[in-house]
């Protein structure tokens, strides 16, 4: 309720979202998909506001003397809160039809469904028999896995969402064409997650993409498997099931187009798997903490500051937000001040260490990584507002906020009220981290507020929470079923909507691709061509082949041509042409000001002296004073194949017209 209350009326009373009459950093064409967003940013605020505020509200009520008085709003405000969920839950709103096929929707039935596979697969776990349960819980296994794990396997010529593949895919095959990132290649998602298989892709060009999406595939099992181990960790090996259910539910949970989570490589893995793993060890290192002396307190810190530094370098969007959800959930996992201290220090310099390292390495090859563009697009999604849309009063998102931050507030409480039980201070680690973690993931979804950036954003955290929940969730009632706990209004209300939320998350299985489509998806690209990621190969090698050419051949034979395209370093792969494009696609040099004008910078200090570009890019040329510098602007460049022209690069010392 504290969660719809504070968008309601920060949405209705605060100032309105404003598109730019004109901007220094977007292009004129783009200034209608600009928006400023003051109050938008206010409600992130408020919603992180609300954890010391039902901190704040518990302490208070602890101290009411109970009476009918008490019983009456504790029944109102809870039965409120039960409303609230569910019409969060089965929220819908009227959208375009061209867009309706992309957003997410959780009938009535799949609620229904998904309440009643939840009860059963708790049930199953609570019950005497071993067999019974051993049984339940491999029919389940099987037929999560069923639905999961043909559903994650793409292959290049069965890439379910081609779009967003072309950013994504990009970034990983980029470091094996030369670009260094942070240098003279700036990522959207991932900074260090395409050095590793950079080597393999030198070594079998023709095979980037198969391989680039088996990289993505053994990404994503390791995060579904960090989330599944979180619950397991806490709640033992008997949780597995019902976990992997809640955890692999959302990941392919498709909207009426086919696409799901799993299909947006952005944050199915590349945005939550340094997280994922982060939190994982840190559950792991300090699930105990009697005993640790300051030698193990110092060793374990540093683990987890390593790791969580290593995620906030790859992707500073959910990586720095893990360093703050494990530096917290850690100093409040500890009893002593001179552990917490510790624990602190260490783990700041090993959150640091990553980058000094970065920045080391990258000195030596000769070059300087450019930390002012670490939070490039962030910058570009936030502060300059491209792409983002006004947050409503009410919907999904409210449940999903209070999700988060209850879980977060039912963490610290366990952990700073119970410390005298391991079972209550290990399940209360877990919801401070996976709470806390998602929870400040959210500036993701403030800037452009809709149901599809919720859903493929914010998939994992919602089966990472699920995970946490779980042990806690049978623990209670299994402590209500034996009498040990008393059974209050207030106490059967929290299990009925933990029950709907885990219900809510359950239920989307019923919208998750059968197995049999995705096997049929996967049969019916063996018949089509090389891949279906669009890409502008065809077009760079109508221009080398273009008889009126034989310019561009002399140069790319010299080495001396360059392309900013589309899929650029699968075109590089491909026709041989070096890719000397700044970030993972052009389009972007053609919407921000800044990202052309750091595109001109770095071809400063390219070799090449001649580039093919899209028509839309070179357009925009001699409106940016760096670009003039380094290009030769006209206001006419010589077409080489449809939409695309020949650029010439200034030699050095040529005066600017």
């Amino acid at each position: 309720m504290l969660e719809a209350l504070i968008t309601f009326l920060i949405v209705k009373v605060g100032p309105e979202p404003s598109p730019p009459a004109i901007s220094s950093d977007v292009f004129a064409a783009h200034l209608a998909a600009t928006l400023l967003e003051p109050r938008d940013r206010v409600v992130l605020v408020g919603w992180w506001l609300s954890v010391p505020m039902l901190l704040g509200l518990v302490w208070v009520l602890a101290r009411l003397r109970r009476g009918p008085a008490r019983l009456f709003v504790d029944v109102l405000a809870l039965a409120g809160a039960v409303v609230l969920a569910v019409a969060a839950a089965l929220w819908f709103e009227e959208v375009d039809p061209g867009l309706a096929a992309w957003f997410p929707r959780l009938q009535w039935w799949e609620l229904v469904l998904g309440v009643l596979a939840a009860v059963l697969a708790v049930a199953s776990l609570l019950v005497r028999g071993v067999w019974f349960r051993r049984v339940a819980s491999v029919v389940l296994v099987v037929v999560i896995l069923a639905f999961l794990l043909p559903a994650l396997v793409q292959t290049p010529t069965s890439i379910v969402e081609p779009w967003h593949a072309t950013y994504t895919l990009d970034e990983l095959i980029a470091p094996a064409v030369g670009r260094v990132p942070l240098v003279d290649y700036f990522p959207q998602y991932v900074n260090l997650l395409g050095l590793p298989i950079a080597p393999v892709i030198r070594s079998s060009p023709d095979h980037a993409l198969a391989i680039a999406l088996g990289w993505v595939l053994f990404l994503q099992v390791v995060t579904i498997a960090g989330a599944v181990l979180v619950g397991a960790m806490v709640g033992g090996r008997r949780t597995v099931p019902v976990v992997l259910l809640l955890v692999s539910a959302p990941i392919i949970f498709a909207t009426a187009n086919g696409v799901y989570p799993a299909t947006y490589f952005a944050s199915v893995p590349f945005r939550t798997v340094l997280p994922v793993v982060t939190i994982v060890a840190a559950l792991a290192l300090f699930r105990r903490s009697a005993g640790l002396g300051t030698r193990g307190v110092a060793w374990r810190a540093a683990v987890v500051g390593l790791l969580a530094g290593v995620a906030a370098l790859n992707n500073p969007d959910h990586g720095l937000p893990v360093v703050v959800a494990v530096g917290v959930g850690i100093v409040l996992a500890l009893t002593g001040w001179r552990d917490r201290v510790v624990a602190a220090v260490v783990g700041g310099v090993a959150v640091a260490l990553p980058f000094l390292v970065y920045a080391t390495v990258t000195a030596l090859i000769g070059e300087s990584a450019d930390w002012s563009k670490f939070l490039l697009f962030s910058q570009m999604f936030g502060t300059i507002g491209y792409g983002n849309v006004a947050m409503p009063a009410f919907g999904t998102h409210v449940g999903v906020v209070a999700f988060f931050a209850a879980a977060t507030v039912v963490g610290i409480l366990l952990q700073v009220r119970r410390r005298d039980s391991d079972t209550w201070r290990i399940q209360g680690l877990a919801l401070t981290l996976c709470g806390g973690w998602s929870l400040l993931t959210l500036p993701y979804y403030m800037g452009r507020s809709l149901p599809t950036q919720l859903l493929f954003g914010y998939a994992v955290q919602v089966g990472l929470v699920s995970a946490a929940l779980v042990p806690l969730f049978l623990h209670v009632v299994k402590r209500m079923a034996s009498g040990d706990v008393r059974v209050t209004a207030a106490g059967a209300t929290s299990v009925a909507l933990t029950l709907l939320a885990l219900g809510s998350v359950a239920g989307s299985l019923w919208s998750a691709p059968t197995p049999a489509a995705s096997f049929d998806r996967l049969e019916a690209a063996e018949v089509v061509g090389p891949s279906n990621l669009p890409q502008d190969t065809p077009a760079v090698q109508a221009a080398l082949q273009d008889p009126a050419n034989g310019d561009l051949r002399r140069l790319d034979a010299q080495g001396l041509l360059g392309q900013v395209v589309g899929s650029p370093s699968v075109v590089e792969l491909t026709t041989g042409v070096p890719n000397v494009t700044v970030t993972n696609q052009p389009t972007y040099l053609a919407i921000a000001v800044g990202m052309l004008r750091l595109q001109c910078q770095v071809m400063a200090d390219q070799t090449v002296t001649a580039v093919i570009m899209a028509d839309w890019v070179a357009a925009n040329l001699n409106a940016v004073e760096d670009c003039c510098s380094v290009f030769v602007v006209e206001s006419a460049y010589r077409p080489v194949a449809p939409g695309f022209v020949v650029v010439e690069v200034r030699a050095a010392g040529v005066p600017t017209p």
